[in-house]
């Protein structure tokens, strides 16, 4: 299937990008570009392994903190 839709962008960056592959001597299609660049984002962010939580090292909770109104200092 290859079905489209349009995707609104600033115009400068249509034309930065424009500008960017007329100096890199490329004659690729500014918008297969985009959509390249991405699908490459997509990739690399789902590649990244998730990120430890800021309180991975601090115990779970438990009824024991419950009875002294705070968790344990870290």
């Amino acid at each position: 299937m290859n079905s489209q839709f349009s995707v609104p962008i600033p115009t400068d960056l249509y034309i930065r990008v424009e500008d960017f592959l007329r100096a890199e001597g490329k004659s690729s299609d500014p918008v297969a570009t985009i959509a390249q660049a991405v699908d490459n984002w997509i990739k690399q962010v789902q590649a990244r392994p998730l990120p430890t939580p800021r309180h991975a090292n601090v115990g779970q909770w438990s009824d024991d903190w419950i009875m002294f109104g705070s968790p344990p200092q870290a």
